[in-house]
């Protein structure tokens, strides 16, 4: 049983002696020009990757953003209610003590 190593190109399926009539082949225009296209068509797939990320976060940032706005709305609505029930609280302190008075006035 004996092993060989064959040093094949993908570009030209072609296998080559040793490895350095591999490295000669892989410096020439045709090697060269392979490899750019390869890497052209891996950038492509990742481009369209990264296309379809950035709309599932786009989409997430709209709906994010839907949220932030109700919540803002819903806090504004608790901060009136908050003011008014405070108002309130005060008018009827100062009835209450308006009340005490008089009592104390109509007792003496």
């Amino acid at each position: 049983m004996s092993v060989a190593l064959r040093l094949t190109c993908e570009c030209t399926n072609r296998t080559y002696a040793s490895r350095a009539s591999l490295k000669t082949h892989q410096k020439s225009k045709i090697h060269l020009a392979w490899a750019r296209n390869e890497e052209i068509k891996h950038l492509r797939v990742r481009l369209g990757k990264m296309e379809k990320d950035l709309a599932v976060l786009e989409n997430d940032r709209k709906w994010l953003q839907t949220k932030v706005l109700k919540l803002m709305k819903h806090n504004e609505e608790q901060s009136t209610t908050v003011e008014q029930l405070r108002h309130l609280n005060q008018k009827l302190t100062q009835q209450i003590y308006a009340l005490r008075k008089t009592k104390k006035v109509s007792q003496s």
